[in-house]
Parts: structure tokens; C-alpha cells; sequence
């Protein structure tokens, strides 16, 4: 993730709310390098925030045929939510589908996460990472959007070890904020975000 600024009209370059929506170049590497020492999944899980921009819903929902390696593209048709310990699959956030280019390194990751797991349903599966989070049993299948919050407190736990200005959380959504920080830098448009 390049140097980029986050510019908050309402409260001013450097104020405190403005700098707590997104993470800087070297607070986003540790990031990376956290969840790399995790593991492929939690990997995958912070770059699909990071460089492409998700939201937690989003990616849990996110399934293998979404993913065109060929176009380095990801289709983002549908979104995961828990309603009463119910998981719901709906359209995502204001029923919007969308495509997502994905940057190299996360293309990269997905297509080592591909040949090494399964290559059909969902790509964000529970690992042993999430035996505390789940008391103890593990078992297999899909992550749900409040775990992939408990695995953003671990990443970021982990991360504030190298970098003490991250401070330990669940919120997976400031990697959204943080990639749409990046496209705005990269592309000198707020225009370039919204598509």
C-alpha cells in the first residue's frame, strides 16, 4: 500500500477522527505481515480488505467461481450476514453488485489459497486460529462476518507487537477505508472510489 492522505473535509488534515478511519503505508504492512505469519486465510482475508477493498460481509460471502484469475477480477455478488445466530446471503450493501480488480499480491494469494484448498464455495474458511473464538471446538466450513472480526483482533493484535500505533480491534471495515484512501492517492480522484 503506497503513502497516501486521507482527507476529512469536516474535521481537517491530521485531526484524530480523520486519521482513525484508515491505516498509513507502514501500519498496513504490519498489518500484512501479521496475517501472513498467521496463515493463508487470514493472509487472503486482510489483502481482500487492504487491496481490494471488501467489506466484511462481502468476504465472507465470497465464493471460488467469483474469483476470474485471467482478469485478476472479483465478482462481489452477494453478502453474508448472522441475524439471531442465523447466516443470511443477501445482495450486498444497497443491493449493488460489483466487480473489484484485484492487485497482483492478493491475486497471488488467492491463486496459492486456490491450490492448496478447496476450489469450489466459499474461499474464507475457519482454521485453527478461531479454536478460542469458538471455545475451544473447531470444525470446518465457511467464516462468518463476526469471525473475521475476532480474526482482525488477532491481525491486529499481533501487528501493534512491530507497530504500537495500531491499536488492537474488530473493526475489518478500516481496511476498506484504507484501500479507498489508496485508489483516491493513487488516482488523485475521489470519483475513482466510488467506481
Amino acid at each position: 500500500v503506497p503513502d497516501c492522505r486521507f482527507m476529512d473535509v469536516a474535521h481537517g488534515e491530521g485531526s484524530p477522527i480523520e486519521r482513525s478511519k484508515y491505516y498509513d503505508r507502514k501500519e498496513a504492512d504490519a498489518i500484512v505481515t501479521a496475517a501472513y505469519s498467521l496463515g493463508l486465510q487470514p493472509y487472503c482475508f486482510v489483502l481482500l480488505g487492504l487491496d481490494g477493498g471488501l467489506r466484511v460481509s462481502e468476504m465472507a460471502a465470497l465464493r471460488w467461481e467469483n474469483v476470474d484469475f485471467g482478469a485478476k477480477q472479483i465478482a462481489v455478488t452477494e453478502a453474508a450476514i448472522t441475524i439471531k445466530g442465523d447466516e443470511i446471503i443477501k445482495l450486498p450493501k444497497m443491493n449493488k453488485k460489483g466487480v473489484v480488480n484485484m492487485s497482483q499480491r492478493l491475486t497471488d494469494a488467492l491463486t496459492k489459497l486456490y491450490q492448496v484448498g478447496s476450489k469450489k464455495g466459499r474461499i474464507l474458511q475457519r482454521t485453527q486460529l478461531d479454536a478460542k473464538a469458538t471455545r475451544g471446538i473447531w470444525k470446518p466450513g465457511a467464516v462468518s462476518p463476526g469471525l473475521l472480526k475476532y480474526w482482525t483482533q488477532v491481525i491486529t493484535t499481533k501487528a501493534a507487537e512491530s507497530d504500537p500505533r495500531i491499536k488492537p480491534n474488530k473493526n475489518p471495515h478500516k481496511f476498506r477505508h484504507t484501500a479507498a484512501t489508496r485508489i483516491a492517492a493513487e488516482s488523485g480522484s475521489v470519483l475513482a472510489v466510488k467506481e
